[in-house]
């Protein structure tokens, strides 16, 4: 694993600079591999003060500065946050506190300086993986931190017949050679349950002393299992098809449209799939569409489609990889929405 920005003996000068008087902070971001980031940097540090979870926005460092500032931290570690985006916030965190930044997404700005630290790999490499390398070398961590991380941010290479590989692609030594893949889709699961209070699986999880206590979160798990199973096959019956462009509007109780796009893309390999989540409110001028757009057709490309989709629509976004994207727009202009991308068909 190579550095791309700062390197592992700035890390370890960081660490080992930290005392028992330190306030510190973790910042991390709200999908698996954030949390097992975090996981592995609080088990190793002991004494941790303040944890959250941050969704990617503009500015999303914005709120923390007062909250960290009233909290008297003065160390702050952020793993798994492109935060190079967010340098006005950087530099007033700095004023008041250290920071570490250990991140794999494309560089946006190299924020190494005096007061702050940044660790960033090739792409490839989870955070949570970065972080189960770095602070082994200071304390034992259970290798299946490391493993169940990883796997959850590469749902898109490893599936269940192919999970083990992850040990020869990321040089996992020592770690006993299983199929994490249960686990990890019962963590994806269990994500997507409690997707409004991350939180509350950070100390679900820190509480685990064995990596089989993973198995106490089935019973969340199995509630959203249970309805991606069944939307799975009521697509079967619902979906709208118009040549390779197919669409499928639901209404689930939780926001299982990325995992239920992606389980269909496998199965309609040659389509376009635009899987519609309607979030209704009380007020309906509030209701909005989430849109997940799988297509493992090259001659599609998903946030092309989308944003073909949203044009003219007020208040909407588009944006994502080829073979996977998501959009988000009221949910008034559904039809709208469909007429735009069908015209793509007509025109072609």
């Amino acid at each position: 694993m190579e550095f791309l920005v700062g390197n592992q003996k700035k890390f370890i000068e960081f660490i080992s600079e930290l005392d028992a008087d330190d306030k510190i902070a973790i910042l991390s971001h709200t999908d698996g591999d954030g949390i097992f980031s975090a996981l592995i940097m609080s088990r190793v540090l002991g004494k941790v003060d303040f944890v959250d979870f941050i969704q990617y926005k503009h500015n999303m460092l914005e709120e923390y500065v007062e909250k960290l500032k009233k909290r008297k931290i003065n160390k702050v570690l952020i793993s798994d946050l492109a935060v190079g985006g967010d340098f006005e916030n950087i530099k007033k965190i700095e004023k008041f506190a250290d920071i570490l930044v250990i991140d794999h997404h494309e560089l946006i700005m190299d924020l190494n300086s005096e007061r702050t630290t940044m660790l960033k790999t090739n792409t490839k490499y989870p955070a949570s993986y970065i972080c189960y390398k770095l602070f082994s070398k200071i304390q034992h961590v259970p290798c299946w931190m490391g493993v169940i991380g990883t796997l959850s941010d590469s749902t898109h290479k490893y599936r269940k017949e192919n999970a083990e590989e992850i040990f020869d692609d990321f040089d996992f030594r020592g770690c006993e050679r299983k199929n994490y893949f249960k686990e990890t889709v019962i963590l994806g699961n269990t994500l997507v349950y409690f997707k409004d209070n991350v939180l509350r699986i950070f100390n679900l999880l820190k509480d685990m002393k064995e990596f089989n206590n993973l198995k106490n979160l089935e019973k969340f798990s199995d509630k959203v299992e249970k309805q991606i199973n069944y939307f799975v096959n009521d697509f079967e019956s619902n979906k709208e098809v118009h040549e390779d462009i197919i669409f499928y509007q639901f209404k689930p109780d939780y926001s299982i449209n990325s995992i239920v796009s992606t389980i269909l893309s496998l199965k309609h390999k040659d389509s376009t799939l635009i899987i519609i989540k309607e979030n209704k409110n009380q007020d309906d001028k509030t209701s909005l569409a989430s849109v997940s757009c799988r297509s493992q057709n090259a001659n599609r490309n998903c946030p092309e489609v989308l944003k073909a989709g949203i044009k003219g629509i007020p208040n909407s976004t588009a944006g994502g990889h080829a073979k996977a994207a998501g959009a988000n727009f009221p949910l008034k202009y559904i039809d709208t929405f469909k007429t735009n991308i069908l015209n793509i068909l007509k025109s072609e």
